[in-house]
């Protein structure tokens, strides 16, 4: 998939557009541009592009994670795939063709599918992948947890295999659209014959019925479960990261696997520290005395405090390092931790300490005198 695609442009439509407009959109460029009625030369590359682009943007997951990460987040198939850390990547299910035979039941009554049975999904399909957000704490994120999660998902059935019935041989082909999922009715008009094709009333477009339904899930395919997941979350993970949990996600289709569940981490923020990628940022007070004569201070890391020696002459809003301070990451690498000092200054003097202060304050500034260049000429004698 070319990096730069904007699946936006290519459907004609605003970033800010509604579903609607956006299938819309659609509808009229398949019609332009499907090539049983197109039949130039770049019409099929033009409806598999304006296709690619109407999976991703009907789908309100699939828009949200390209918004956020842009064609690199599907792989060449069209399927999300994110590569983060040791993140495995989404496994979304295909094109739902019922769009597409909705769309020329419209335009062309069925005629564009004349003399040829409409394609059918019939198999077995992977479900839709589910995603949800968990809000843990900063130190949750650093030291990493397991959380036990009360879920309830919908999953095949494992008396029928998903196919609703007791036995194989109590699924029978629809007797209304013979097995086809839809009906066509033709109506005359002064324009002529007007085909229309509607999905099938009698097995809702599934092609078959069944006259034994199975008792577990009363005919359904799947049933639905209560469990408790628990959720190992990895020390070092960061905000927006994301965690699979594979065939907890939407129910499949026909007997197919259910999708995956993605957990993305909303970290908390913290009072002591700041986290920029590994590296940690924290805001430490160091008396006016160790400024100006040097000495070690404890200063807090995520992992407990470590001793941090200031130089003497120390100036405000200094930043010093601790090297490998900071989180280790998913990543495998450890950040650092920068302290920005800040000087406290007295604000309650006792008598002594203030006169100590005030013949600080009548002795001359060596640095001062230092960095004056015409020092030397008004202090000769």
């Amino acid at each position: 998939m070319a990096e730069d695609e904007d699946y936006y442009k290519i459907l004609g439509v605003r970033r800010d557009a509604s579903q609607d407009d956006i299938t819309h959109a659609y509808r009229e460029l398949a019609k332009k541009w499907h090539p049983d009625i197109n039949h130039s030369s770049d019409a099929t590359a033009m409806f598999e592009k304006i296709t690619k682009a109407y999976e991703v943007l009907k789908d309100p997951q699939k828009r949200a994670a390209y918004d956020k990460f842009g064609t690199g987040a599907f792989d060449e198939n069209g399927n999300a795939g994110f590569n983060n850390g040791n993140f495995n990547g989404f496994q979304n299910a295909g094109f739902d063709a019922d769009d597409l035979g909705d769309i020329f039941s419209q335009f062309f009554g069925g005629a564009a599918s004349s003399g040829r049975r409409q394609r059918r999904y019939s198999g077995a399909h992977k479900g839709d992948d589910v995603f949800m957000k968990m809000r843990i704490s900063f130190m949750e994120a650093v030291n990493g947890r397991e959380v036990p999660m009360p879920y309830e998902y919908e999953t095949t059935c494992d008396q029928c295999g998903g196919k609703g019935a007791v036995n194989a041989s109590d699924v029978e082909t629809c007797p209304t659209c013979g097995g086809t999922g839809t009906v066509i009715s033709s109506q005359r008009t002064l324009f002529g014959t007007f085909q229309t094709q509607t999905t099938c009333p009698t097995c809702h477009g599934k092609g078959t019925r069944i006259v034994n339904p199975c008792p577990n899930c009363k005919g359904r395919g799947y049933v639905r479960v209560k469990t408790t997941l628990n959720i190992k979350i990895p020390a070092g993970i960061n905000e927006g990261q994301q965690l699979r949990v594979p065939g907890k996600g939407g129910r499949g289709l026909n007997g197919g696997p259910n999708g995956d569940l993605f957990i993305e981490m909303v970290v908390e923020k913290d009072k002591t520290f700041t986290r920029e990628g590994n590296d940690v940022h924290v805001n430490v007070q160091i008396p006016l005395t160790t400024a100006v004569l040097g000495g070690d201070v404890n200063v807090p890391t995520v992992y407990g405090t470590s001793e941090l020696r200031i130089p003497s002459g120390t100036q405000p809003n200094t930043i010093m390092t601790l090297r490998r301070q900071g989180i280790r990451g998913v990543d495998g690498r450890t950040g650092d931790e920068f302290v920005h000092l800040y000087i406290r200054i007295p604000t309650h003097l006792s008598d002594s300490q203030r006169e100590l202060y005030s013949q600080l304050a009548g002795q001359p500034d060596p640095d001062k005198d230092r960095n004056n260049i015409f020092s030397g000429i008004f202090h000769k004698k």
